[in-house]
């Protein structure tokens, strides 16, 4: 039974929706964002965007990106005997030149210069967003280099240990590879040992910056507020791995 990664198409985005729906349920960062459903905490939120219309936003949005952003790669790793889609990943490439590198800097403005999608819970996605973005500049500098960063992985959890993280992960490395960039990534504690044996090492900690990124996201989600409450808290590690010479 063999797997394979191919660029996604419009047609594929409900499922893929459906996926990072299933995945990410319990992350307090996605809550957060306004990306996925928020049970049992905030309501204003889901109310004002309920799943139909957060779904045709997103769809909307993933397909600009598909069309409009040469940077943007979104992939999905399929079983060739069912064409199921076990798992996705969006890759955000730098490679390029001067032009790569403005996109770079478009893209990491934090703040009231964030670009906020339409459906987004907009305090939430600044936030947890802004302290992705505040590290990616801390390592690769304001004017940033060349890089190629896994924004998302997200797999069917019916699908898990198939090795289809692991596919859409080499994609991105052997992207890198051939332009001697290095790949970056925030790595969730279940991604962790994935990343890891392909080669992601946690980035060193200097006076500015830790390698673990942890911050509680409960003011925009409302789950484990109040006394005793344990927060909502997102826990990542940041990753990075070097290039690697390429045959030929």
């Amino acid at each position: 039974m063999t797997l394979s990664v191919h660029p996604a198409t419009a047609e594929d985005i409900p499922r893929i929706l459906d996926i990072q729906s299933t995945a990410l349920r319990q992350s307090g960062f996605f809550r957060a964002c306004g990306e996925i459903n928020n049970p049992g905490g905030f309501q204003d939120h889901d109310e004002k965007y309920p799943e139909p219309i957060r779904r045709e936003l997103q769809t909307k949005r993933l397909v600009y990106q598909m069309e409009h952003d040469p940077g943007f790669h979104l992939l999905k790793c399929v079983d060739d005997e069912t064409g199921e889609i076990l798992a996705f990943a969006k890759w955000n490439v730098y490679v390029g030149g001067p032009q790569a590198l403005q996109r770079w800097k478009e893209q990491m403005k934090t703040g009231e210069d964030m670009f906020v999608p339409e459906g987004a819970n907009v305090e939430g996605y600044r936030y947890c967003m802004g302290k992705l973005f505040d590290n990616r500049k801390l390592f690769f500098g304001e004017e940033g280099r060349e890089n190629c960063v896994l924004a998302l992985l997200a797999t069917n959890p019916a699908h898990e240990r198939r090795g289809a993280g692991t596919l859409l992960v080499n994609w991105g490395c052997d992207l890198a590879d051939k332009h001697g960039a290095e790949t970056y990534l925030e790595a969730s504690q279940r991604g962790y040992p994935v990343y890891e044996r392909r080669g992601f090492e946690v980035i060193p900690a200097t006076e500015k910056q830790s390698a673990k990124l942890h911050f509680d996201a409960s003011k925009y989600t409302g789950r484990g507020l109040g006394e005793g409450g344990q927060g909502d808290w997102a826990r990542l590690t940041i990753m990075v791995r070097k290039p690697k010479p390429t045959k030929g």
